[in-house]
């Protein structure tokens, strides 16, 4: 159901902490699918980046990946955390609407 129709019927307003709940909901979900698609190995964009790449080039990468992965992943969450939300705010926006 659009939000839009939501709010016009009123039913935002009397199950106001049901919409917050599915609200969280559907922002977390979002944000834990980009946050899963990041290009690390321990996650499944390290993956696809690796089926992207030649042969040679991901047997280069992989040892790479499991060696500075961890560091490399908690320095896209400090660093592109901010970039993370918009983008989170901005596929979410388009849809719920």
């Amino acid at each position: 159901m659009k939000r839009r129709l939501l709010l016009s019927t009123g039913l935002a307003s009397q199950y106001f902490w049901v919409y917050q709940a599915l609200d969280i909901i559907v922002r977390f979900d979002i944000l834990l699918g980009l946050f899963n698609l990041i290009p690390v190995w321990p996650l499944d964009g390290g993956t696809i980046l690796l089926n992207l790449v030649s042969r040679q080039t991901a047997w280069r990468l992989r040892p790479l990946f499991s060696q500075y992965g961890i560091f490399i992943l908690i320095a896209i969450i400090f660093l592109g955390g901010p970039y993370l939300g918009r983008l989170t705010n901005v596929i979410y926006g388009f849809l719920v609407g």
